[in-house]
C-alpha cells in the first residue's frame, strides 16, 4: 500500500521537470500541445485508475467506495449536548 501511494506522489513531482525539458527541447510551435498533454495525463490516469479498482475483488466492499456494508454505522452520533 505504501508503494501504491508513493509512486503517484513521485510522478506528480516529476511533471514540472518534464514540462521544463519540453520547453527546452521542442520547437516553440509544439510546446503548448506537449505541455497540455503532460499536464492532463495525471487526471486521465487517475480517472482510469479509479475505474480499474472496481475490477479488484473486494474493492466494492471497501468503506471508502460504498457504505452498503452492514458493519458500517447508518446514523451519525448526536452532537454533544443533544440527547
Amino acid at each position: 500500500m505504501v508503494v501504491g501511494r508513493t509512486l503517484p506522489g513521485l510522478a506528480i513531482g516529476v511533471i514540472p521537470v518534464g514540462i521544463s525539458v519540453l520547453r527546452d527541447e521542442l520547437p516553440a510551435a509544439r510546446v503548448d500541445g506537449a505541455v497540455s498533454l503532460v499536464s492532463a495525463t495525471p487526471g486521465v490516469g487517475g480517472a482510469i485508475g479509479l475505474l480499474l479498482t472496481l475490477a479488484i475483488p473486494g474493492a466494492r466492499r471497501s468503506p471508502h467506495i460504498t457504505s452498503s456494508d452492514a458493519s458500517l454505522p447508518t446514523e451519525l452520533p448526536a452532537p454533544a449536548g443533544e440527547h
